[in-house]
């Protein structure tokens, strides 16, 4: 039984030994400024991708120079947390990357959105000099709203080279949070500014055609307060409490505190217990290494590596 503030879904049993909480270190900061954020982590093939919008110059993870004001990028790590390559994309423009998947050939697919540049004004035309001025009616200029209504998706191979790049524009604000592929097809959605509906969904080929986009009333819900993963021999679970664990010795927060349990997939049994500093941001497990944790504190994103296998 944990005590505290843990929630109810928590499905760790009594420790049968006192077990000292361990506190993680970071294994990779990302060094990120105001402004810069990481959108998604993705264990992949030994690799581990990194995925999300940035605005300032180059640093320690996104290397590469500045394509606009701000750019998606793609980072890939391996097993221990090195830097192997990472990749900036997007335009001249603004430009924000939000979630990716793989394909079977090891491809990484990255989804975002850019803005739609507005073009230059384009003066009326002048009079026919046989024209009385007063006879003739300047056009009126039309330009397009400018905002994230235009789709991208990069697809990169796993040495960081680009492929391609699809893009689709939208009527309004059109935000991805989410893409799969299944039978070869991609489902992309996300959030939309539609007046009648905030969510879409729409299909593309893997040669970049398509479909047409969906939309849908969604209810936002809680997220769940606990987040959960299976690891061949361990069953990983990680919330916030201000409680203390039973069977954790010296373990008092006086403030809310992450905190990372592992324990045993067979029979249930608390094997560690793990704090640290920040919220979780997401949870995976790379097989044949272990789990890794993309946490945020502060201004700044951190990536720790539990070696497991």
């Amino acid at each position: 039984m944990i005590l505290g503030l843990t929630p109810a879904n928590a499905t760790t049993k009594a420790i049968t030994k006192p077990i000292t909480v361990t506190q993680l270190l970071p294994t990779v900061s990302t060094n990120f400024a105001s402004g810069d954020d990481l959108s998604q982590l993705l264990p992949a093939q030994k690799a581990i991708y990194l995925t999300g919008t940035i605005e300032s110059n180059t640093g320690s993870v996104v290397t590469s120079a500045l394509l606009g004001g701000t750019d998606g990028y793609l980072v890939s790590l391996d097993a221990t947390g090195k830097h192997l390559w990472d990749l900036r994309l997007g335009t001249a423009n603004d430009d924000v990357a939000t979630t990716m998947t793989t394909d079977s050939y090891g491809n990484i697919w990255v989804a975002g959105a850019s803005t739609i540049p507005t073009p230059p004004s384009t003066p009326a035309s002048a009079p026919a000099a046989t024209l009385n001025p007063a006879q003739v009616t300047a056009q009126p200029v039309t330009q397009p709203p400018v905002g994230f209504q235009r789709i991208l998706v990069w697809e990169i191979t796993p040495a960081g080279v680009l492929l391609n790049t699809f893009s689709t524009d939208f009527a309004d604000v059109a935000v991805p949070s989410v893409i799969t592929l299944k039978n070869k097809v991609f489902t992309i959605s996300g959030f939309s500014t539609n007046t009648k509906h905030n969510q879409f969904s729409l299909t593309m080929s893997a040669t970049g055609k398509f479909g047409v986009p969906s939309f849908t009333i969604q209810k936002n819900s809680a997220p769940s307060p606990v987040v959960m993963v299976k690891s061949p021999k361990y069953i990983w679970q990680s919330f916030v409490t201000t409680g203390g664990i039973q069977g954790v010795s010296g373990f008092k927060p006086k403030s809310p505190t992450s905190v990372l349990i592992k324990s045993s997939l067979k029979s249930g049994a608390i094997i560690n217990v793990y704090s640290f500093a920040g919220t979780l941001i997401s949870m995976n497990y790379l097989a044949g290494t272990g789990i890794v944790l993309a946490t945020t504190y502060g201004q700044s994103e951190y990536i720790t590596i539990i070696h497991t296998s």
